[in-house]
């Protein structure tokens, strides 16, 4: 990796970069389309009754870990490439969405969502979304079950961060990391 020291320079830069990027994607606050879903039991399962699609306002970033999770890794190949990596494993998830699944994400994972997002239980009244209800620790449970079972049966809306983010910093830095290319390929042959 001595040899090329200026595409290492210039990829650590656009590393830098992308991940502030992503950062910024993910603390901007946005207007994104989600479904509010009616549910009916059948037996012991339920299904869905209806799909209404509303807009809402907010961060992709809840508490601020996937943000902090972020490095990079150069690796040195035909084509010099530059690979993001999270230490959280929800972040692919995040960005690219999920299928409908035909389980429940662990009621423990949904649970720990709701303190850190941060959620408040609702009311339903006559079928209607309320008011706020008491925070008891039943309230939480009936609430991450529900935000499971939409994930079930819906799944998750992708974000694209990472895209948008690699995106930016490879228009930022295509020429400069071309130019960095084959100053080390001149450098290379010169010295060989």
């Amino acid at each position: 990796m001595a040899e090329f020291v200026n595409t290492t320079a210039v990829l650590t830069k656009m590393g830098n970069d992308t991940i502030r990027y992503a950062q910024l994607e993910l603390g901007t606050v946005r207007t994104y389309e989600t479904s509010r879903v009616k549910w009916k039991k059948s037996g012991k399962n339920w299904q869905v009754a209806g799909v209404q699609k509303i807009k809402r306002r907010g961060r992709i970033n809840a508490s601020g870990s996937l943000s902090k999770s972020f490095s990079y890794d150069m690796i040195f190949t035909a084509n010099p490439t530059l690979k993001i990596l999270s230490s959280v494993d929800y972040a692919d998830e995040v960005n690219d969405g999920t299928l409908p699944r035909g389980k429940q994400p662990p009621p423990l994972a949904m649970l720990r969502y709701t303190f850190t997002k941060p959620l408040k239980p609702r009311a339903f009244v006559n079928g209607k979304l309320g008011g706020f209800t008491k925070d008891t620790a039943k309230a939480r449970g009936a609430m991450s079950f529900m935000i499971g079972r939409k994930i079930k049966h819906l799944g998750t809306q992708p974000t694209h961060y990472m895209d948008k983010a690699l995106l930016r910093a490879t228009e930022e830095y295509v020429d400069e990391l071309t130019v960095a290319i084959v100053q080390d390929m001149t450098d290379l042959i010169e010295d060989f």
